[in-house]
């Protein structure tokens, strides 16, 4: 291995790395709970309806949700990860029924307080018909 492909390779971690921190750490799961749908393309779009149902047939295809933790985990990035979850189910759309905010704080050995905040999110993920 050259010079040339060791600094490529570091440059691209280094990359990979800033682009986690910027985001923030974000987790997601899905429950199916309705019918069965083989997943989606990575970059199928995936409708967000905000607390409102589209004005469309529709059928549940299961649950989503996602967790975005510290302090520049904004909601758009949490509300992809709900999208990356309905398209593991097959959906075409995730309706966001809930989000909030949870704060955990911690004391470093020198007793300054330290504020995590958590954003949540859930949905469900839809087909239409």
């Amino acid at each position: 291995m050259n010079a040339r492909s060791i600094a490529h390779k570091a440059l691209l971690g280094t990359s990979l790395v800033s682009l986690l921190l910027m985001t923030g750490c974000l987790t997601g799961s899905a429950t199916r709970t309705g019918v069965y749908l083989p997943p989606k393309p990575a970059h199928a779009p995936i409708d967000v309806y905000m607390d409102a149902e589209p004005g469309l047939n529709f059928a549940e295809v299961g649950i989503v949700s996602a967790k975005g933790t510290n302090y520049n985990a904004y909601m758009d990035d949490v509300v992809r990860v709900l999208q990356d979850q309905a398209r593991s189910l097959g959906a075409d759309a995730v309706i966001v029924t809930d989000t909030w905010f949870e704060e955990d704080v911690t004391y470093d050995e020198y007793g300054y307080p330290h504020t995590r905040e958590r954003l949540y999110a859930t949905g469900i993920a839809i087909t239409y018909l």
